[in-house]
């Protein structure tokens, strides 16, 4: 079987090097790199093309959190396995793409099984189906894509202007949709995410739905 090639992302050295030996002598994994912050998993992932990335999120010059939505938009990304010693941003993680989130209180026999896991596209968790019946989602998803949105951020945005949820609606069913708790900060920082992407201002929930069905409309007509 061909080995699963892993990238490991993480700013302390003693603890980045136990992570890299101890991985590194589990049969059918190969370590393809070694990163000490967010900047340098991107790259290497660019580079590299691993199968995994294991990464921190509390990491200087790029966190985990921005590296892993800039590592989706990558041609055929690799899965990233974020670790996080803090609950909300366990759900964050989730929602800016990363295929696993576990917390720091992990052992290496559960990461190893999670490596195993992700590199299954069909046991990969947190997969959200969209009804392509639904003309609303469906234009959605088609604008998120072009606007260059993560499946996460495209989702939350299919909650607020498709149905028009609140927050904490919205926290509430995608904690039931992924199995994992998301907190409302983690819903406000993903809507921040969209409005400066989408460059809304001002930064209201209202102005959010307005704009982007105007900008949908605009697409339709072109």
């Amino acid at each position: 079987m061909q080995n699963i090639t892993i990238v490991v992302a993480e700013d302390m050295v003693l603890l980045r090097r136990l992570l890299v030996q101890r991985l590194a002598k589990t049969p059918g994994f190969r370590i393809v790199g070694e990163a000490a912050n967010g900047k340098e998993a991107l790259d290497l992932a660019a580079s590299q093309r691993p199968d995994v990335i294991v990464m921190d999120v509390k990491m200087p010059v790029m966190d985990g959190i921005t590296a892993t939505d800039r590592i989706r938009r990558l041609d055929r990304p690799p899965a990233v396995i974020l670790i996080s010693s803090y609950e909300d941003l366990t759900g964050l993680g989730r929602l800016v793409g990363a295929t696993r989130v576990l917390t720091k209180n992990h052992t290496m026999a559960q990461l190893i099984n999670a490596i195993r896991d992700v590199v299954d596209l069909k046991s990969i968790p947190g997969t959200l189906s969209r009804s392509a019946e639904d003309p609303i989602t469906g234009a959605l998803d088609h604008f998120g894509v072009r606007m260059g949105l993560t499946e996460r951020e495209i989702l939350v945005l299919q909650k607020v202007v498709g149905s028009g949820m609140t927050v904490a609606q919205i926290a509430e069913q995608l904690s039931l949709d992924i199995n994992e708790t998301v907190t409302r900060a983690a819903i406000k920082h993903t809507m921040e995410r969209i409005f400066t992407k989408l460059e809304i201002a001002p930064r209201t929930q209202a102005n959010l739905v307005k704009s982007v069905l105007s900008q949908i409309r605009q697409i339709q007509q072109s």
